[in-house]
């Protein structure tokens, strides 16, 4: 019997360290983080984008001073990442190395306006935001507008669009409680609602995780089914959950936790 105990004393330990460890620390505080569809993780902190793989070991580094803080990136295409700058509405695309493939593209050259949130699109298109003219503005690979939604006032009014992402045949935009859905031509189709949530993120896997009450929640928009799939303290800086391959990433102030 004690030879057993201490088995499964061993085995706990183990089990603990392999399903709550610390993935990777930063030096800089974390403004955000995305996974892709293969696992690999990228973390930005203010100017700085590094890239890590599936287990945490560093890959590669992108910045650009002149261009500002990174506001978002979108990695559904991990070949061709979309790296948005709204302080300078300057957009740009970068390879799996993270090397440059374009110039920095700048926004109001192309729409006229200032873009809130920005993300990639099937055929090497994407899609912008604009609060000025509160609509959804899709852009091709020669940066010319091709499509543009109506105006969304009706269903945004005077909220932030925190995140926006296109997956099958639908555009995700992301508010503080809910998300409003559009068809690939910008045309509204519904909103999702989800009262008492926090930390709402789309991820790059048809899913939605949210927080309610310290219980972490994940919602299919391809099944439209909803689960609880971990309890959380949220009280220790956590500031984004991300959701791959059954693995929850906590985001906290200087490290990743994967779960």
């Amino acid at each position: 019997m004690h030879m057993k105990y201490i088995l499964v004393v061993l085995f706990l330990t183990v089990y603990n360290v392999t399903h709550c460890q610390l993935k990777i620390k930063t030096d800089e505080k974390i403004t955000f983080a995305e996974v892709d569809n293969i696992g690999n993780i990228y973390v930005v902190t203010k100017t700085l984008l590094s890239k890590y793989n599936t287990s945490g070991v560093f890959l590669y580094n992108f910045s650009n001073n002149i261009n500002g803080e990174i506001s978002s990136i979108d990695v559904t295409n991990p070949l061709k990442i979309l790296i948005f700058y709204k302080e300078s509405n300057i957009i740009c695309f970068l390879n799996q190395q993270l090397a440059p493939i374009t110039n920095s593209i700048d926004i109001y050259d192309i729409v006229n306006a200032e873009a809130t949130v920005a993300c990639s699109s099937h055929e090497e298109e994407f899609w912008i935001y604009s609060r000025e003219t509160q609509n959804v503005i899709l852009l091709n690979n020669q940066f010319q507008k091709i499509q543009e939604s109506q105006n969304l006032n009706s269903w945004i009014q005077q909220s932030e669009i925190h995140q926006i992402k296109e997956q099958n045949q639908r555009l995700y935009l992301t508010l503080s409680n809910k998300i409003i859905v559009l068809d690939i031509f910008g045309s509204y189709i519904k909103t999702l609602h989800f009262k008492d949530a926090s930390q709402i993120n789309l991820n790059t896997n048809n899913t939605i995780t949210y927080v309610v009450d310290n219980k972490i929640f994940i919602y299919n928009t391809l099944s439209k089914t909803t689960k609880e799939i971990y309890s959380i303290n949220t009280n220790n800086n956590l500031k984004q959950i991300l959701y791959h391959n059954n693995k929850i990433y906590t985001v906290y102030n200087k490290d990743i936790v994967i779960l």
